[in-house]
């Protein structure tokens, strides 16, 4: 997703952060968003930012909906993925956690 943003940038000219920002009409894009937009290390955060940024790369208003299904599929993977993974870390911590609290059975040990 990332690459096809910068493609999308690319194909409008390449403009600076600074220029999108300007660009980006009344729901305007930080050009530090931009520019992290433009790298490739971040998406778009909301719609409103995606939708700006589309602005002011002149992408035609009938792919936007494309645009707009593409990142929230992404987000919504990329969120899928952090939770499975905090999932598996607290599996992981209960079972050391009831591992230890085993070996200390029948001791002093406050588990």
């Amino acid at each position: 997703m990332s690459r096809a943003l910068r493609d999308l940038h690319q194909w409008a000219g390449s403009p600076s952060a600074g220029a999108i920002e300007a660009m980006s009409g009344p729901h305007r894009v930080p050009h530090t968003t931009a520019h992290r937009i433009i790298q490739g290390y971040a998406l778009p955060r909301s719609e409103r930012v995606l939708k700006a940024f589309l602005l002011a790369c002149a992408a035609p208003p009938n792919t936007w909906s494309a645009w707009i299904d593409a990142v929230d599929r992404v987000a919504t993977a990329r969120t899928r993925r952090q939770t499975v993974g905090r999932t598996y870390e607290l599996v992981h911590g209960l079972h050391l956690f009831n591992a230890v609290r085993k070996l200390t059975a029948g001791t002093d040990h406050p588990l």
